[in-house]
């Protein structure tokens, strides 16, 4: 067993299963948009390299919403399965419980 696995941290993904659940995509606005649920993407910056995601570039939209370089998040899918934002297990529904509870708390 891993030391992950050890800890109670989820292991990896294989990227098979990735590329069937989150489709790899080129960013746009709209793409934007539609992982924030309507809201106006401002500035959308992959939390792995800490960079803009700028038009075109080629991503992934996690279950939870949120949007990282493919590039980025491919490798840290090999080590996790959890979402490296909000901690949400992309391979389960509690992800969108993760990105709803992150909501009510930047409106309050």
């Amino acid at each position: 067993q891993s030391d992950a696995a050890d800890a109670g941290v989820p292991a990896g993904i294989p990227t098979s299963e990735v590329a069937k659940r989150m489709p790899a995509q080129r960013f746009s606005s709209g793409s934007a948009d539609q992982a924030l649920d309507g809201r106006r993407a401002e500035c959308v910056e992959c939390s792995i390299c800490q960079e803009e995601i700028t038009p075109e570039a080629v991503v992934r939209v996690l279950p939870c919403s949120h949007v990282h370089h493919q590039a980025c998040i491919d490798p840290w899918f090999e080590r996790s399965m959890l979402c490296p934002v909000c901690r949400g297990n992309v391979l389960s529904c509690d992800a969108r419980i993760h990105a709803a509870r992150e909501a009510l708390v930047a409106a309050s």
